[in-house]
């Protein structure tokens, strides 16, 4: 009977602690992470570098969950450019790494700063690599592990092989918020190296003048990665300036700008399998041969993009899609605007034309059936790239932008493009403009030149505060013209624009007008119809509305 009670006598638990370390010595740091249980955290109460000088001790190994945490401290981890720093075990436990610095780490195998063993994790936060160099990954080696990045900064790490930053070899590597400026390696991935069976996703994060010797100057990628509001700017490569993919990458809402690819192809990207890109800007890209912004050798698919002022020696200044024989590959695009490639021309090779496209040139294959505009300036803003709101910078149209509200809205709406422009804001519900950057400024007026007038009425000359009030506007075509009236109507109060409405066969458009928020008093409203193909655009009387203010 005692052996039965016995059994069921619960196990004693330890509770984690919090450990402040207060002496920025090798030994000091030695013994914390030596004496932490699992669970446990230790706390830098001083400030300083803490330089670990290898010999037998070599790394820090870290085999139980633990948090090292800089805790406002001005810590620095140093290898003294002669040893690795921290080797995180495949038990599955989890090092946490925050608001501390970790450089001059240095290793002839692999990740100098932090390595992480498959079936281990790591979760790093608020850290700076600096001057990390190893044989692979200068800073981080993951093998097979997870590892989640948020606000960290990878500076002129590097590496002999792959990777100058980080080698991801089959893991999971997620970064948020992180900066990587300067990193480099001998072979390929200036900043990251993500290789087969891994997986690679990057939000927020900026890549600034990385390089490799070999092919992808920021990322080298052989497993399937997703890159999402970032900016790459200034990477070069011999091939594939910023990013080469191997395996698929998707681009959602990403900026690509003065990247180089200074002796092949794929400024911007070079991509073998399947890309797809959208609500991104790539402008003022390079290659030496072709593909100023972009080189195809599998499926490429550009929606709601911006390809502008991108250059190739000699083929394809803004995409190259190369052609092999027994290969298929295809490039199509979609509510796109390619402009000013220079004497590479927009477009090398077949390229399927999937509507609603506009370019500077007619090398594309643009059909004007299709919905899509060749041989049409855009009318960029004189600006050029520069923020215009939202996390990256664009190039903004110009309010007479034959891109303006020719887009397809069905695209536009879709859950590919998501309803948003690539600053993150809604696209009109009823239009949208082609290209990443939406002007919100109503379907571009058409060449039409028969005279039509516009009547607007509104079903009440007063309204109380809060309250929709319905607008009716009537398209009047001369009579004898058979062609029927299709297109839009844009109801405006001043230069702000309430809605848009479609015209039906009657020449009639209707929209609503929500008084919500808006001042008591007269209120001037007017609607102006966009034209077609046949008819010319014309602009109705003033209707003029007040607004009594609700009491109660």
């Amino acid at each position: 009977m005692l052996a039965m009670l016995v059994s069921f006598v619960p196990a004693p638990t330890f509770a984690a602690t919090t450990t402040t370390l207060l002496s920025c010595t090798e030994a000091g740091l030695r013994q914390a992470v030596s004496k932490a249980a699992n669970g446990d955290t230790i706390l830098f109460g001083c400030s300083g570098t803490i330089t670990l000088t290898g010999g037998s001790a070599r790394y820090i190994e870290i085999n139980k969950n633990l948090t090292l945490d800089g805790n406002g401290q001005q810590v620095i981890i140093s290898g003294g450019n002669n040893t690795a720093l921290f080797f995180v075990w495949g038990n599955n436990s989890t090092a946490s790494f925050k608001n501390l610095s970790l450089a001059n780490a240095y290793s002839t195998a692999s990740g100098a700063a932090i390595y992480v063993q498959r079936g281990g994790n790591a979760s790093i936060s608020g850290v700076n690599f600096f001057n990390d160099t190893a044989g692979y990954g200068g800073a981080i080696y993951n093998q097979g592990a997870t590892v989640s990045v948020n606000n960290a900064i990878f500076l002129n790490n590097r590496s002999a092989a792959q990777g100058g930053a980080i080698y991801n070899e089959g893991g999971t590597l997620n970064l948020n918020n992180a900066t990587f400026n300067s990193n480099s390696t001998y072979v390929a991935g200036g900043a990251i190296y993500n290789g087969a069976g891994g997986s690679l996703k990057i939000t927020y994060s900026n890549f600034t003048n990385n390089s490799s010797s070999t092919f992808g100057g920021a990322i080298a990628s052989y497993s399937p990665a997703t890159v999402e509001y970032s900016t790459f700017t200034g990477n070069s490569s011999q091939n594939s300036g910023a990013i080469a993919s191997i395996s698929g990458l998707t681009v959602n809402s990403s900026t690509f700008s003065g990247n180089s690819a200074t002796t092949y192809s794929g400024g911007a990207i070079g991509a073998d399998t399947t890309l797809d890109v959208v609500n991104s800007t790539f402008y003022g890209n390079s290659a030496a041969i072709s593909g100023g912004a972009i080189s195809n050798n599998g499926f490429t698919t550009i929606t709601n993009s911006t390809l502008a002022g991108n250059t190739a020696q000699y083929l394809g200044g803004g995409i190259r899609n190369f052609q092999t024989q027994g290969v298929t590959t295809v490039v199509t695009l979609v509510n796109t605007i390619m402009a000013n490639s220079g004497a590479g021309e927009n477009c090398m090779g077949p390229i399927t034309d999937g509507g609603y496209n506009l370019e500077t040139t007619n090398n594309c294959g643009l059909q004007p059936n299709n919905h899509s505009k060749p041989n049409t300036d855009p009318q960029f803003n004189t600006a050029g790239l520069k923020f215009n709101g939202g996390y990256n910078q664009t190039i903004a149209l110009q309010p007479t932008s034959p891109a303006a509200g020719a887009g397809n809205v069905t695209v536009c709406q879709s859950a590919l493009v998501g309803g948003k422009d690539q600053r993150g804001l809604a696209r009109p519900a009823t239009y949208c403009d082609m290209g990443a950057y939406d002007s919100f400024g109503g379907p571009a007026a058409s060449a039409g030149n028969v005279a039509t007038s516009t009547t607007l009425t509104l079903s009440s000359i007063s309204v109380m505060q809060g309250k929709d009030l319905p607008m009716r506007a009537v398209v009047v075509k001369p009579q004898g013209q058979i062609n029927p009236l299709t297109g839009y109507v844009v109801f405006k109060e001043g230069a702000t624009i309430l809605a848009v409405g479609t015209v039906d066969s009657n020449g009639v458009a209707a929209a609503t007008y929500s008084t919500a928020g808006r001042t008591a008093g007269s209120h001037n409203l007017v609607a102006q119809y966009y034209g077609d193909n046949s008819y010319a655009q014309s602009t109705s009387n003033i209707a003029y509305v007040s607004i009594f203010q609700k009491l109660f």
